[in-house]
């Protein structure tokens, strides 16, 4: 069974798409080249998937961020990954630090809460932690 496949094990088991799912930001972009996962409609200097996967790797060593996840949002496509539109931020780091180290990646909009709602294969300890939501249109 490679990744995908029990990855979409996974969201069978948590009863998606009816429920919300997220994978931590290493798990979804590792070893990925399909540049069409997130931030598909970024007109100009689009960053590559690499280049996503770098940022929230940079953000995540900094010691107030508890952990990055990334809502599958597109599972439909057998032959592609996933696709996303919106990465959480959990900790305690300012919204202006997430706003600028994230710049480079164009996010549509940067807004506090879980922009979908919790995801329900996370720990449930996670649902009344600080988390930021990063949107891609």
């Amino acid at each position: 069974m490679n990744q995908k496949e029990e990855i979409l094990d996974r969201l069978d088991e948590a009863g998606y798409p009816e429920n919300e799912f997220a994978l931590q930001y290493d798990e979804f972009f590792a070893d990925i080249e399909d540049q069409e996962v997130i931030g598909v409609n970024i007109p100009y200097d689009k960053p590559s998937t690499q280049e996503f996967y770098q940022v929230l790797q940079l953000i995540a060593e900094y010691p107030e961020v508890e952990g990055i996840y990334v809502r599958v949002a597109d599972a439909d496509y057998p032959q592609d990954w996933f696709y996303t539109d919106t990465v959480y931020i959990i900790g305690e780091m300012s919204t202006d630090l997430i706003r600028k180290l994230t710049e480079p990646l164009f996010p549509d909009e940067i807004n506090p809460g879980w922009l979908y709602g919790f995801p329900v294969n996370l720990e449930k300890k996670l649902e009344k932690k600080r988390v930021v939501s990063l949107w891609w249109d």
